[in-house]
């Protein structure tokens, strides 16, 4: 996970931005969805957090019953991430967390988590990945008995002529706009690649379940160009 790691410390400054540019904003209301999926008890695990916009939404609803903790293994994503969790008055948010730490090998004990959840994440995590096992098997562990995994992903939409589409301005597009804006224009290849050759979501969904996942509900969102999956263990 080295070369990914220096990618996403390259492109960190302007991850957000340009979310929100090449998704035209439908970033923000995919999070939300995941957002309103989570019930806020126990220990709620950001995994991948990146810069923070998801555990960043769910904050707002968090109380004493509940505590988060983002996760990720770049070190520059993570320092955003940390300032997003400054309330208006300054104060860092007490019942948040940050770790710095690869997803390989989760520094929490056995059972331990509630919920873990992921935006647009666990496709790095598995895409021509040899040890996506490895990655899923961790979930698996940390993830207390009927834990629930909820995340949002890329999808493959059903209709060839909207799949057709997609796939023209991830190829032709969105690494222009994005090697533009952020200056790594390899880092907007990878990710278009990605996008485009990620298994179509009846697959992600069989994968879970082989590695151990007792439920797994896939849901289509904005004709299929993303993927909302919740499972429970």
């Amino acid at each position: 996970m080295t070369n990914l790691r220096s990618m996403f410390r390259e492109i960190s400054n302007r991850y957000d931005l340009l979310n929100h540019i090449i998704t035209f904003g439908f970033d923000i209301v995919w999070r939300r969805l995941v957002a309103n999926r989570i019930i806020l008890r126990g220990v709620i695990l950001d995994l991948c957090c990146g810069a923070g916009e998801l555990i960043s939404l769910l904050s707002r609803d968090v109380d004493s019953k509940s505590f988060l903790v983002g996760l990720d293994f770049t070190e520059d994503m993570l320092k955003r991430a940390q300032r997003r969790r400054e309330t208006k008055e300054g104060k860092a948010h007490k019942r948040i967390d940050f770790v710095l730490a690869d997803a390989k090998r989760l520094p929490f004990k056995d059972s331990s988590i509630d919920c873990i959840c992921m935006s647009f994440s666990f496709r790095n995590l598995t895409f021509k990945n040899t040890e996506a096992s490895t990655y899923i098997e961790e979930i698996l562990r940390v993830l207390k008995a009927k834990g629930r995994f909820i995340f949002i992903e890329t999808g493959q939409p059903q209709s060839r002529f909207v799949r057709r589409i997609l796939h023209i301005y991830l190829e032709r597009i969105m690494p222009m706009i994005g090697g533009a804006i952020s200056g790594c224009k390899g880092a907007y290849r990878y990710l278009s690649t990605s996008v485009i050759n990620f298994p179509q979501a009846n697959k992600i969904g069989n994968l879970l379940k082989e590695a151990g996942f007792l439920k797994v509900s896939i849901k289509p969102v904005t004709l299929g160009v993303v993927t909302l999956f919740e499972c429970s263990k």
